[in-house]
């Protein structure tokens, strides 16, 4: 069995994280996950729904939706919901 680093898992984003970096909620990203739009790895052992900053990017540039420049980062929009 492969053996996967928490250090892996430290460059993924929760689903709360990628929900908040799309602007969804995290029940959409569930529903797009069921539907195949945007298929989420599964974590191993809890199999919770994990997603690369990278493919969220590609989604948004593939909508052609631009963010504001200082959203450009999924930690940067996580934190700054988390001050609200």
């Amino acid at each position: 069995m492969l053996e996967i680093s928490r250090e892996t898992f430290s460059t993924y984003l929760t689903i709360k994280e990628a929900a908040a970096f799309l602007r969804v909620s995290p029940a959409t990203l569930r529903n797009w996950d069921r539907v195949r739009k945007l298929v989420a790895p599964r974590r191993p052992l809890n199999g919770y729904r994990l997603y690369r900053p990278e493919e969220l990017m590609s989604l948004l540039q593939a909508v052609g939706f631009r963010r504001a420049p200082d959203a450009g980062s999924p930690s940067g929009v996580a934190s700054r919901d988390r001050r609200r």
